[in-house]
């Protein structure tokens, strides 16, 4: 959970980079504040409908963004072993990348786990179990079709008829 009040501290850091307030926020980072606003009414409404206590999800949040920062340290790790290993500059790569992206990188890690962290929703609706014994009335009855030879005396005219259409 300390990882995750890392990673909010390091995702403030990266919007207000410049200290100069509202003014030099970034399209991305208007985006993200929209984003964000939207997935913090989500989780609450969320959390509201499952019945979890609203620390449930506040730590919920926090372990994720805490397993993102993990993820991001086992790639520079990766990146250190394989420079170590050959020099080919993965460290340096992963440096500039940082540098360049760093702070993209954890307004999607921030989103991501916004989302990630809302607790599951119990069904509104419960099924029923249906008792499949053999009772009258759990026995579906098929209709009964009458014999072909029922149907041509059904489909010939009688006496009566015949009458009314003569005349």
């Amino acid at each position: 959970m300390a990882l995750g009040i890392y990673a909010l501290v390091k995702c403030y850091k990266g919007i207000f980079e410049y200290q100069d307030a509202w003014y030099d926020l970034s399209l991305v980072e208007w985006s993200f504040f929209g984003l964000a606003i939207l997935l913090v009414v989500r989780l609450i409404k969320l959390t509201h409908l499952s019945g979890a206590c609203w620390s449930y999800s506040l730590n919920s949040l926090l372990k994720i963004l805490g397993l993102f920062v993990v993820i991001k340290m086992l790639l520079l790790a990766v990146a250190a072993v394989a420079d170590e290993a050959k020099p080919i500059g993965a460290l340096q790569l992963y440096f500039q990348l940082d540098q360049l992206y760093g702070a993209t990188f954890w307004l999607v890690v921030v989103s991501l786990s916004l989302y990630m962290a809302a607790p599951p929703v119990k069904p509104t609706h419960q099924t029923t179990d249906v008792n499949m014994s053999n009772d009258a009335d759990n026995v579906r009855h098929e209709p009964v079709l009458p014999e072909p030879s029922e149907l041509n005396a059904l489909a010939t005219p009688t006496n009566q008829n015949q009458n009314k259409d003569a005349s």
